[in-house]
């Protein structure tokens, strides 16, 4: 346990230990931030909005799979469960649909 003069040096000088961690955190978060905003640019820069909407398209058709097949013969979540499945499926095949026509438009 703490000895009652080491308790009373930390609440004395509780205002620069706040200060001198707060420091220490932003520092370190500045570091990390700007490793991973330099890492982001370099992978982002080569995939273009069309490549990211397909995938994010992709992602929702397999969310939305899984969802209605896990919740038909694992769970038995209920209707709204099903619903809410079969609108982000949708979501995802339109989607890929205004992908596909509008390649097809442009070619």
């Amino acid at each position: 346990m703490f000895s009652f003069d080491l308790y009373e040096t930390i609440l004395e000088n509780q205002e620069k230990i706040n200060s001198f961690v707060a420091y220490k955190l932003a520092v370190k978060w500045d570091k990390v931030r700007t490793r991973y905003m330099c890492y982001d640019r370099l992978k982002l820069q080569h995939i273009s909005r069309e490549e990211i909407v397909k995938l994010t398209a992709f992602i929702l058709l397999i969310i939305g799979t899984a969802g209605l097949l896990l919740n038909e013969f694992i769970f038995d979540w209920g209707r709204t469960v099903t619903i809410i499945f079969a609108v982000i499926n949708f979501i995802g095949l339109v989607t890929l649909a205004f992908i596909a026509w509008g390649r097809k438009g442009a070619n």
